[in-house]
C-alpha cells in the first residue's frame, strides 16, 4: 500500500504533460488528500488493530486494571472513527466547503 501511494505520488508529481496551473492545484489538492487519508487510515485503523490483536496475544493479567479500562475503549473509538475521519478529509480539503 505504502508503495503503491508512493508510485501514485511520483506519477502525480512528473507533470511531463502540458496542462493548465489550475490542473496542477488539482493534482497537488488530490495528491495531499491521497497522503491524509493514507496516514489516518493508519491512525484509525492499523495501529488500533494491532494494538487489539497484540492484547489478545499478551497476557495481561499481571497488568493493572485501570490500564485496560483506559485501553480497550481508546482502541474502540478509533476503530469506529475510521470512516467518519475518512468523510470528513473529503469535506474539508473541498475548496468550496472551506470557504464556508
Amino acid at each position: 500500500m505504502v508503495v503503491m501511494m508512493h508510485y501514485a505520488r511520483k506519477v502525480i508529481r512528473r507533470r511531463e504533460h502540458v496542462v493548465s496551473s489550475r490542473t496542477h492545484k488539482v493534482e497537488d489538492r488530490l495528491a495531499k488528500v491521497f497522503f491524509i487519508q493514507i496516514v489516518s487510515v493508519i491512525i484509525f485503523y492499523c495501529f488500533p488493530l494491532v494494538l487489539l490483536l497484540g492484547l489478545m496475544l499478551i497476557d495481561t493479567s499481571a497488568w493493572p486494571t485501570w490500564t485496560l479500562a483506559i485501553l480497550r475503549p481508546m482502541i474502540m473509538m478509533l476503530l469506529s472513527l475510521k470512516s467518519t475521519v475518512q468523510s470528513m478529509i473529503f469535506l474539508l480539503k473541498n475548496p468550496q466547503y472551506t470557504k464556508v
